[in-house]
């Protein structure tokens, strides 16, 4: 991944029922790494390491997470609660 300013990394994560795909972008919205997920505990937990290694130091400014109907509300509160 390319060197970024602090703070200029955005993590996403696209929900479903069975994975959740995560990706690390710029503000400018190209995405520099991506990463798929199995939906489950493993998966959840890799999931949650995994956008603040490839950010290293230059941090994340946010993490956003597509949320459609209960199928990502689990991944989001686990998100939150570990970026509390």
């Amino acid at each position: 991944m390319r060197r970024t300013e602090a703070n200029d990394l955005v993590a996403g994560v696209d929900t479903h029922r069975d994975t959740h795909t995560a990706a690390v972008c710029d503000r400018a919205g190209k995405a520099l790494a991506v990463c798929q997920f199995t939906a489950g505990p493993d998966g959840y937990a890799a999931m949650l390491a995994w956008p603040r290694r490839q950010a290293g130091d230059a941090g994340l400014a946010c993490t956003v997470v597509d949320l459609l109907a209960s199928v990502g509300t689990e991944a989001l509160a686990r998100l939150c609660l570990y970026n509390a």
